[in-house]
């Protein structure tokens, strides 16, 4: 077990010492990079130790985010403190066989004729002895010590390796930030201008909605005006009575022999006429009737009176005539009394000829100019 950050009284360099006393606590504290143990640690999300040394710390005493080795990025951490006088209590073993706290062992390790002797005297107490070991030779001494020294000497070259190394990493991460920082700020640069672009296109747009709109509204008036003129004018029309609903209403009749629809409006040769349908049964036969007249529901500012010829007809789901008849007609007042055909059709040619469409049946009304 190696250590950092240890006070001066207890700070014993590069050995590497084993622990004798039980103590778990410090198996916490070891760092997973350089493997040394220290009274101060960061404890990542991932539950990665890192020594101060092995970090890049974000700045601070107590830092939120730190290079972790283990996760090989930035990360947030936790610092972590383990009291000084926790590893002054422990018992260590140094390689020469000397025990004791990590102070007696600064002082043992200090002494390093002493440290080599043990280390010396602990090997030969595990094998039998070829030689006299009574005392060393001053040059076996020196050797020892110019070992002691190149190991020193190749230990502060790694330490100041790594330290350049971290100052080089922090210098590139941080050139990155600004390189990061610079490509968002020309992002912003691009949508800004984009955003621009889109608002004067949306502003087009609308323009020509507008303009459509104008336009459209203007083609809709002058269609309905036609349109209008085309209905008021044309001379013939349809209308469409349930006949289902009209035919179950009559099969319910007890009291009256016949039923009557509702009055259906049309104008028609500029004319307002209204229309209506009837079923009656005449001599153990249902007929359909059919009945018009002008009504003034729709005014249209014609003058009264007037000559007609009208035309009623009832045409099946293909449009061709079922039925035909015709009559005239002087109407003198917008709001003439019905007139038409109280037998004009048997209700079963209704079925035979196949004229309802989704339970309808279509009445056709043609207005023309009295013959002479």
């Amino acid at each position: 077990m190696k250590f950092q950050g240890l006070p001066s009284e207890m700070h014993v360099g590069a050995a590497d010492l084993t622990l004798l006393s039980p103590c778990q606590l410090i198996n916490s504290c070891i760092c997973m990079c350089c493997h040394r143990a220290g009274p101060s640690f960061l404890v990542c999300a991932s539950d990665h130790i890192i020594c101060p040394a092995c970090s890049i710390p974000g700045g601070g005493e107590a830092p939120t985010f730190a290079w972790c080795p283990g996760c090989h990025r930035r990360a947030r951490v936790t610092p972590g403190n383990i009291p000084s006088a926790a590893f002054a209590k422990l018992v260590f073993l140094c390689s020469c066989g000397f025990q004791g706290s990590l102070t007696a062992m600064r002082e043992h390790l200090l002494d390093e004729t002493a440290h080599d002797a043990n280390r010396e005297c602990s090997a030969l107490a595990r094998s039998p002895p070829s030689h006299p070991t009574s005392s060393y030779e001053s040059s076996h001494i020196r050797d020892l010590c110019r070992t002691i020294a190149v190991r020193e000497i190749e230990r502060a070259r790694v330490s100041s390796f790594t330290v350049g190394s971290m100052n080089e990493l922090k210098q590139d991460m941080a050139t990155l930030e600004r390189d990061f920082e610079k490509k968002i700020e020309e992002i912003n640069e691009r949508l800004t201008v984009i955003d621009q672009n889109r608002i004067s296109e949306l502003e087009e747009i609308k323009d020509q909605l507008s303009k459509s709109k104008a336009s459209i509204t203007k083609d809709i008036a002058g269609l309905g005006t036609k349109v209008a003129n085309q209905v008021a004018t044309a001379t013939k029309g349809y209308f469409w009575f349930d006949f289902e609903k009209l035919l179950k209403k009559f099969s319910e009749k007890t009291t009256t022999p016949n039923v009557t629809s509702e009055w259906q409006y049309k104008v028609i040769a500029a004319i307002c006429f209204g229309a209506v349908l009837r079923l009656e049964k005449i001599n153990d036969t249902d007929f359909i009737g059919v009945l018009v007249a002008p009504k003034n529901k729709i005014r249209t500012g014609f003058a009264w009176p007037v000559s007609r010829r009208i035309t009623l007809g009832v045409i099946d789901r293909n449009g061709c005539d079922v039925m035909r008849k015709s009559y005239d007609y002087v109407y003198q007042s917008p709001q003439g009394v019905g007139a038409g055909f109280v037998q004009f059709m048997e209700t079963q040619l209704v079925y035979s000829r196949q004229c309802l469409v989704q339970g309808k049946l279509c009445v056709t009304l043609e207005v023309g100019g009295v013959e002479a």
